[in-house]
């Protein structure tokens, strides 16, 4: 294990690695890039990093767009019309670090859009490929969305690739306009088109597509939301080139997922189409990319949460997993994830009916 400061892509970073995973932590915004993950004598790095990590970007862009890498907490999530930063002041802002022991990295902010303390802990355990998050909010009063951040880059080369997710109950393209092509934005899926699978999804000429296979749609970004059906574990899993990388979380926490499909859709500066074969596989409870105040309505069917109640007398612990895990010579698309009787981590089955063991400790969840 060790534990250092680098400049990584324009910003100090903290660095955390283990045999089988290093990760790097910016110190503005939390934005965890790159991850390598040490695979069967391979390194694979399925993160995002912006295609204009080298390049000067104008002042008055949010730190978020400057940095803009990996996986960051977003606290409030979305865009707010009261609150000064995207995604709140815990992806754009600098994060302090606070002295650890073992694999561990522990960081902490004190927000200046919603007060209080918001404390990050990224850890690593021997012998997994699974980074473990846990922020913990405290002194914050009233309700708010939140939301993990994840953006994968999917390969040139190959594919298209298989996403699939555990079951869910409610599945809704944004129901306005993600993007303005007066500003140079374009969008190809039907506004706010209702679906129950990732194979059928309408599209705004009158056709559908399927969102279970990316790379897709280049020229076009998208946002769609799916909630997850009642389950202990809800997950979603990406069958990349010989590897899964796989998303665990706690649906009491993170009722939803957002897809952010982008690929190419944006003219404007400093994206100039450049931002492609990326999605971002956000666990959130919010009303889509919205601001609190939209969250607020809890307007989502089924009565899915889209905001959580916080007490300053009560601190709030958020846990999440991401990992990734090489998928055996013969082994096709991950098509669901049942987590292991004895404990040991998640088995992974593919469409065959095969099965392979990856370690995790799922308790971590709090499930």
């Amino acid at each position: 294990m060790s534990s250092e400061i680098q400049l990584i892509g324009n910003y100090p970073s903290s660095r955390l690695a283990t045999d089988q995973v290093e990760l790097y932590l910016t110190h503005t915004g939390g934005h965890l890039a790159p991850v390598n993950f040490h695979l069967n004598g391979r390194t694979v790095s399925p993160y995002a990093i912006s295609p204009w990590v080298d390049e000067p970007i104008a002042d008055d862009m949010p730190n978020l767009i400057k940095v803009l890498r990996g996986d960051f907490f977003c606290f409030p999530f979305g865009v707010s019309d009261t609150l000064p930063h995207p995604h709140g002041a815990t992806a754009n802002n600098e994060w302090s670090p606070v002295p650890s022991e073992g694999n561990k990295l522990v960081f902490e902010i004190e927000p200046d859009d919603v007060g209080g303390k918001v404390t990050k802990e990224i850890s690593l355990k021997d012998g997994q490929h699974a980074i473990y998050q846990k922020h913990t909010i405290t002194g914050v009063e009233g309700s708010f969305n939140y939301g993990h951040h994840p953006i994968i880059e999917f390969p040139e080369q190959g594919g298209p690739f298989a996403i699939h997710t555990s079951p869910f109950i409610h599945g809704q393209v944004y129901p306005g306009a993600f993007e303005d092509p007066a500003n140079g934005g374009h969008s190809s899926l039907k506004e706010g088109a209702i679906f129950t699978s990732l194979d059928q999804v309408d599209m705004a000429d009158g056709s559908t597509t399927s969102l279970a296979q990316y790379p897709a749609r280049e020229g076009f970004e998208d946002l769609v939301l799916f909630s997850a059906a009642p389950q202990d574990l809800a997950w979603t899993a990406v069958t990349l080139d010989g590897y899964a990388w796989i998303s665990l979380k706690n649906p009491q926490q993170f009722p939803s997922t957002l897809f952010w499909i982008s690929n190419g859709g944006r003219h404007y500066e400093p994206w100039n189409q450049r931002h492609l074969r990326r999605i971002g596989i956000e666990d959130v409870c919010s009303y889509f990319h919205e601001g609190v105040e939209s969250s607020r309505a809890n307007s989502l069917p089924h009565g899915v949460a889209t905001t959580a109640q916080f007490s300053k007398d009560r601190p709030t612990e958020l846990c999440h997993i991401q990992m990734v895990h090489a998928l055996p010579e013969g082994f096709g698309t991950v098509k669901n994830v049942i987590p292991d009787s004895e404990g040991k981590g998640v088995r992974l089955v593919d469409e065959h009916g095969q099965e392979t063991l990856a370690p995790v400790d799922c308790s971590f969840l709090g499930y």
